[in-house]
C-alpha cells in the first residue's frame, strides 16, 4: 500500500517528518490546519496577520489535465528542484509544477472561513515557488513513500 508523509521545511532549510498515513486527503487537510493554526490563530489583527504570516502549503490546480487528475506539492528534490506529485488514473508519477502544468496559488490559512492565499505587496496573487515573499518561511508539503 502507498503510504504519504507530511513534511515541513522551515527557513533554515531543515526538513521533518509530522505524520505518515495511507490517506492522501488527511496529510493535506492536516498541512493547511497547521498553516492556519499558524498563521491565524494568534494574537494579531487581520491587517498584521496578512503581513506576518510564517508558514505556507502549496496548492496545485491542474491546467489542461482531466478533473480527475490530482497535484500536489512534494517539496525540493535531490537536485534543490521543486517537486511535485500528479495522480492520475491510479497513476502516480513525480513532475515540475510549472506553471505550463499547473496553477500555483500559496495557502496561509482559514481566515474568516474563507481560503487565505499569499499576495505580493500590489495585491496580486503570488503564483511561483520562485517568489521572494516565500523565502525564510516554512513549507509544507507531501510525499510519497513505498
Amino acid at each position: 500500500m502507498i503510504k504519504y508523509q507530511l513534511w515541513s521545511r522551515d527557513e533554515y532549510g531543515q526538513g521533518s517528518i509530522l505524520d505518515t498515513s495511507e490517506d492522501l486527503q488527511a496529510m493535506i487537510k492536516k498541512a493547511k490546519d497547521i498553516v492556519t493554526d499558524a498563521n491565524v490563530n494568534n494574537a494579531l489583527t487581520v491587517e498584521e496577520k496578512k503581513r506576518n504570516w510564517v508558514s505556507y502549503c502549496v496548492e496545485l490546480e491542474p491546467v489542461k489535465a482531466a478533473k480527475t487528475t490530482q497535484i500536489v506539492y512534494a517539496g525540493k528534490s535531490t537536485q534543490n528542484k521543486d517537486s511535485a506529485l500528479k495522480i492520475s488514473k491510479g497513476k502516480q508519477e513525480i513532475i515540475s509544477p510549472d506553471n505550463d502544468v499547473c496553477r500555483i496559488k500559496i495557502f496561509l490559512g482559514k481566515l474568516d472561513k474563507e481560503d487565505w492565499y499569499a499576495a505580493d505587496y500590489k495585491g496580486k496573487e503570488i503564483d511561483s515557488l520562485k517568489n521572494a515573499d516565500l523565502v525564510g518561511k516554512t513549507v509544507y508539503y507531501i510525499k510519497k513513500i513505498g
